[in-house]
């Protein structure tokens, strides 16, 4: 899409959107919206950031793109299928708002050159690095040679340097997840250049450690695959020994 076509797109009814692009004919049945306008509208709505009450926003071409390409192998009778529908809208949704509000910072600005997951991993990419920052700049209770050991004692503090990570116990509405693994023992995010970790006490092994995508590490796996310095090793260890 063109300049000009996005110009002509932003700000048009959803009706005339309907009837100019045949939703009707082409992509209604598709999607399970029993020919619906009004069903194509909330959907748009869940999805565009740009779109309003009465007009389709910039990005409804491709959004249905996307659609396409995600619902193609998906039987549609299924009414349970219109749920998995909008759930998919409001995925979307969430990054392309993401995408509007901070274009800036991106390479490419026009959507239209992204692929939905390739936009979803740079999304993701750039929230980690600006976590990671914020992350540095907190008080380490230890630090070596590049390598910063932050304690974290409470969930909102968790919430708040673990933003942009998968890590279970940064979830804003679980905070009993938080005060699970504080129970086992000390919480510390650990950090060396622009990676981070989630360490916490294990029943079976002093403690685990957890990648950005809380994936679990053994902690001699993890020290011998990122050059983990013996300091930094020690002092976890202590910790952990200290607390049983």
């Amino acid at each position: 899409m063109n300049l000009k076509e996005a110009l002509l797109l932003e700000g048009k009814s959803y009706l005339n959107y309907w009837k100019e692009k045949k939703i009707k004919d082409q992509h209604a049945t598709f999607f399970g919206w029993n020919d619906s306008p009004e069903e194509f509208k909330k959907l748009m709505k869940a999805g565009d950031p740009t779109a309003t009450e009465d007009t389709v926003g910039q990005y409804a071409d491709w959004i249905i793109g996307v659609l396409q390409k995600e619902l193609r192998k998906i039987p549609m009778g299924n009414p349970k299928n219109r749920t998995l529908v909008r759930n998919i809208i409001v995925y979307v949704g969430t990054n392309l708002k993401k995408f509007h509000n901070n274009k800036k910072d991106f390479k490419e600005k026009n959507i239209y050159k992204h692929d939905f997951y390739t936009l979803v991993r740079e999304i993701d990419e750039m929230e980690n690095k600006k976590a990671t920052t914020k992350m540095k700049g907190a008080k380490p209770i230890f630090e070596f040679k590049g390598w910063k050991i932050i304690e974290i004692k409470s969930h909102e503090e968790a919430c708040k340097l673990g933003t942009g990570s998968k890590w279970c116990i940064t979830g804003k509405n679980f905070p009993e997840e938080f005060h699970k693994y504080r129970k086992r023992g000390p919480i510390f995010f650990v950090v060396k250049g622009n990676r981070r970790w989630a360490v916490a006490g294990r029943g079976y092994i002093p403690f685990a450690v957890y990648d950005e995508q809380d994936h679990l590490e053994r902690p001699s796996e993890w020290s011998k695959e990122n050059n983990v310095p013996s300091e930094v090793k020690v002092y976890l260890y202590r910790r952990y020994s200290d607390e049983s």
